[in-house]
């Protein structure tokens, strides 16, 4: 509760031995809420007086610790990797010894068109499938999957590996992503795109292990890069169509953005945007060719179509006009 100011005194009136002790005591409660109130210093920020008054610096806290066995986890991102909290592994009891499990955090693969794909999978040699486990009991350990178990040696029991390598292998249907998995090895055989992720790896130094990390890339992967379909960019869909629900035959079609075809005499066609051409995605490579044709009337058309290797006709050569007086 704050204390009263002392009360004023009017002129010619006897000042009281009393009146001056209240002036003495109000003195001596400032000057124990000064001090009360002062800013000292501690971890984590600094403090400045001036004659101005008092600053305070907060310093930068990166680090936040969160796990009961005090590893760092800056924040949780797409494709990030860390070896697994000793909180979410099973402890021996006689030697305090716990795995070491690589993890990935799940991440998201994005394009230009809005789509978008979350990889949750690991896919193991064997060609079996692991995916992230539900209901885990820690705050995070619903977005990690445990890829593999990182050991100095094959003496110390079980499984493991000395080096493992993440990847994310996307099968593409176009530019669309049909599916996307985590896997520990490339295989060039499978025809599919590979992004590396990042490897981790274990060495003894002074008899002591140390784990190594090289995180590639972090983050949601974005195919396209540009915010806004090119002229003519080309993308693939999928519709399930039929009466029956359960007798429905999946098609494909293909998305064409609109674009500007340049003419003789100064002239462009504006082309519109294509939102269903249908192809057969079992006949093998084919090509998008835009035909324009001008008919008698003069009116100009055009048609999209899908075209193989021997259907586009004789390759020709072309010489690069660079106009009036231009030197090679």
């Amino acid at each position: 509760m704050a204390r009263e100011i002392p009360r004023t005194v009017r002129a010619g009136e006897v000042v009281s031995a009393a009146w001056l002790n209240s002036i003495i005591d109000y003195l001596r409660y400032l000057n124990e809420q000064q001090s009360r109130r002062r800013l000292l210093r501690g971890v984590g920020y600094q403090v400045k007086e001036s004659p101005g008054g008092t600053s305070l610096t907060i310093d930068k806290q990166a680090v936040t610790r969160v796990c009961d066995d005090e590893l760092d986890i800056l924040r949780n991102e797409d494709f990030q990797l860390r070896i697994k909290p000793k909180g979410q592994c099973a402890v021996d009891e006689e030697t305090g010894h716990w795995d070491k499990v690589l993890q990935v955090h799940q991440g998201r693969i994005t394009d230009h068109h809005g789509n978008y794909v979350d990889v949750t999978e690991l896919e193991k040699e064997d060609g079996s499938q692991v995916a992230i486990p539900s209901g885990g009991t820690a705050w995070d350990s619903s977005d990690w999957l445990d890829v593999g178990v990182l050991k100095v040696s094959q003496d110390e029991g079980g499984e493991g590996e000395k080096e493992i390598s993440v990847f994310v292998r996307l099968t593409l249907h176009g530019t669309q992503v049909e599916k996307a998995v985590f896997v520990t090895k490339e295989d060039a055989s499978t025809g599919d795109t590979y992004v590396r992720i990042g490897k981790a790896s274990v060495e003894t130094v002074e008899e002591l292990p140390r784990y190594y990390f090289s995180q590639y890339h972090q983050g949601p992967i974005e195919l396209g890069g540009e915010s806004s379909s090119m002229p003519f960019d080309t993308y693939m869909s999928t519709e399930m169509e039929g009466d029956d629900p359960e007798n429905q035959e999946k098609k494909y079609y293909l998305k064409i953005a609109g674009g500007n075809v340049f003419l003789p005499n100064d002239q462009y066609a504006v082309i519109p945007e294509k939102t269903k051409l249908p192809i057969d995605v079992t006949s093998g490579t084919g090509y998008v060719c835009l035909t324009l044709m001008r008919q008698a009337s003069g009116e100009l058309k055009y048609q999209y179509s899908i075209k193989n290797e021997s259907e586009l006709g004789t390759a020709v050569s072309a010489t690069e006009d660079k106009g009036e007086g231009a030197n090679e």
